[in-house]
């Protein structure tokens, strides 16, 4: 399901969220396409507008960033100045949760081979046990 989020949280942008389903451990691949400079993220353990993780990849500002928004106050878990991610290059981001683990990999999805990859963030954390997983 697609739908237009007015919540302060993602002004003007457009998501797709996974059917309300609730997922406590999961591996989730989705490939990104930045045609221009802006920001497009993934939430995940998604609970509202107020309580959720966040990979969040803004190539104006030239970095990516795992936030955990608790209560609606959001927490920097990890920040990494790298420029972001390419313009006009698909790459696929693909985050895995095992219990209060998690693990982002971003790959060069026009590669053949993974064995390249960058593995781009691990942390743990337990505010949140479960959830759904949203795209913007």
């Amino acid at each position: 399901m697609t739908n237009n989020i007015s919540k302060s949280n993602f002004p003007g942008a457009t998501y797709f969220e996974l059917n309300k389903k609730r997922f406590y451990d999961f591996e989730l691949t989705v490939d990104i396409l930045f045609k221009s400079i802006g920001v497009a993220g993934i939430a995940f353990r998604y609970r509202d507008p107020y309580n959720y993780y966040a990979l969040i990849i803004n190539r104006k500002k030239s970095y990516k960033e795992v936030v955990r928004v608790i209560s609606g106050e959001k927490h920097i878990i990890k920040k990494i100045d790298d420029g972001g991610i390419l313009i006009n290059s698909w790459h696929s981001v693909k985050i895995r949760s095992e219990g209060d683990r998690f693990h982002i990999f971003i790959y060069d999805a026009e590669q053949t081979t993974r064995a390249n990859s960058e593995k781009v963030i691990e942390f743990s954390d337990s505010n949140m046990a479960s959830g759904t997983y949203i795209i913007f």
